[in-house]
């Protein structure tokens, strides 16, 4: 073969035909590399360029026997193609092998004409296809989410590696066979899928899958219709299901936790709400028979010092009184049952009754209360007894951390995007702005030290917050530490009368 090789590449012999095959006029020289050998294998003709080609062919096994390529192009009744990666200079190449019959005389002397054409473009784009492939296999391997393919049947035709972890199932297990083999017979997603009138994307479709040991796992599925691009016709649906099974399992418990806790507080504030008459029917019986006896409206009582233990048990049962008040108005609001008595309400009427009401302790700690009302014709459509409420909680809290001969200042007055506002100043210990929340919030003490020195419940300003936002306004906070505090109770304009 090498001597036929040699003498085809002979410059003399390179254009001439041999064995009666007649070759059309054609400018060899410069085609592609193109060879003819007849059936024993002999090259009857090749150009230069195959000469170049000869060795990268030789060490890639690539040039099959013409008697078989001869019995292949035969039987395919046409011309045959082959993909040939070749080695030159050390560089992989890729060539597209064209193989294809020349009949002489005789017959049975037909050789077969090879062309080899570059196609390194085409062999870029494969690789790139393959690039591309290899990517989809690693992301369909790392994300939790289960990638499938299915016909327009609901034929899984492709499903990711993920399916073994969540569902027991190798994908050769499953591949080729119906959707509902995995979801049995409330198998919605073929339903979606098979309906003609549905062929549109879906996300969200809650999907029961039965894993290779028989138990079931809730998946939330998303898919997407695949059309031919040239006739538009449908191909199927590709998606992906996502395991919401620990999901909907933790979210059940947190629920059932959710539930049992508002069960929990529902009944303890209906208890407390039901408890008033029960708690201040005896406590008001109390402090009437005391007031009656500290004031000997029936006569003398023999020794002074009983009257000043009178004045004390008075004085302790209308504190008291207070405090439950506050908790339960405090489970009333909690509970749902706090109604608003609403009428016309004069704001300054309203500060000067709460800064009377509180006057002895006022006297008593030597504290200076000054009050800026607007004069005004300005009314309040409002609970009275709820804003008064609101009032004496938030100057009380001024006065209890407010140190002796220290100042309070009561504003009220209409702001200037119409709403009403009520603030009550104070030069006091001050509160930390990261408090805030926790002083806000029933039942909270911020400070266990403040606790032993100034008594109470923690429900002031909670109650002024919870009965402000009752009217539908906004009580806010400002404080500094050790210079005092302001509270801002803003009322909508919706509330405010004029004229």
């Amino acid at each position: 073969m090498l001597d036929a090789l040699n003498a085809a590449f002979h410059p003399e012999e390179s254009m001439r035909a041999r064995d009666g095959i007649s070759l059309p006029d054609a400018p060899w020289d410069s085609a592609p590399p193109l060879a003819i050998r007849d059936r024993s294998g002999e090259i009857s003709f090749a150009n230069p360029a195959f000469k170049g080609l000869y060795d990268s062919l030789k060490a890639a096994n690539a040039l099959a026997p013409t008697e078989d390529l001869a019995t292949v192009i035969q039987g395919l009744g046409h011309s045959y193609t082959e993909h040939l990666v070749l080695h030159i200079e050390g560089k992989p190449r890729l060539f597209l092998a064209w193989h294809q019959l020349a009949t002489g005389e005789p017959p049975e002397s037909g050789a077969v004409i090879s062309q080899f054409l570059p196609v390194d473009g085409l062999g870029r784009r494969l690789h790139a296809l393959q690039h591309s492939d290899e990517r989809w296999q690693d992301l369909t391997r790392l994300v939790t989410e289960i990638v499938w393919e299915c016909s327009p049947q609901a034929v899984i035709t492709y499903i990711s590696p993920r399916v073994l972890h969540l569902l027991g199932y190798h994908p050769h297990d499953i591949i080729g066979r119906p959707w509902s083999f995995l979801a049995g017979e409330a198998d919605s997603l073929t339903e979606r899928i098979t309906n003609p009138a549905g062929r549109s994307p879906f996300r969200g479709l809650e999907l029961r899958l039965v894993d290779k040991h028989g138990c079931g796992r809730q998946f939330m599925m998303q898919g997407l219709p695949v059309f031919d691009r040239d006739s538009g016709a449908l191909m199927g649906y590709r998606g992906a299901a996502q395991d919401m099974t620990d999901y909907i399992e933790n979210q059940a418990v947190l629920l059932q936790a959710a539930e049992a806790a508002e069960a929990a507080s529902r009944a303890k504030s209906e208890f407390l709400a039901n408890m008033s008459h029960e708690l201040r029917t005896p406590l008001n019986a109390i402090i009437g028979f005391t007031e009656i006896m500290a004031s000997e409206e029936f006569g003398p009582i023999g020794n002074r010092r009983y009257v000043e233990y009178l004045n004390s048990v008075l004085e302790s049962s209308q504190h008291l009184l207070g405090l439950i008040n506050q908790v339960l108005d405090v489970a009333k609001i909690e509970s749902g049952r706090l109604q608003l008595i609403e009428d016309s309400v004069d704001p300054g009427s309203l500060v000067r009754t709460t800064v009377r009401v509180l006057s002895a302790t006022v006297k008593r700690r030597g504290i200076d209360v000054v009050s800026d009302v607007a004069e005004s014709s300005v009314h309040l459509w409002a609970d009275e007894g709820k804003l008064r409420q609101i009032l004496l909680n938030l100057l009380s809290n001024s006065l209890k951390f407010t140190l002796e001969d220290g100042r309070v200042e009561i504003v009220a007055k209409p702001d200037l995007d119409g709403s009403f506002l009520f603030q009550v100043r104070d030069n006091g210990i001050g509160i930390d702005p990261e408090k805030f929340e926790a002083v806000l919030t029933p039942f909270e003490q911020i400070d266990s030290h403040l606790t032993r020195r100034f008594e109470g419940t923690g429900l002031g300003l909670p109650l002024a917050k919870a009965l402000t936002e009752a009217h539908g306004g906004r009580l806010t906070l400002e404080s500094t530490p050790g210079e005092g505090t302001t509270v801002t109770i803003r009322l909508p304009a919706d509330r405010v009368v004029r004229g």
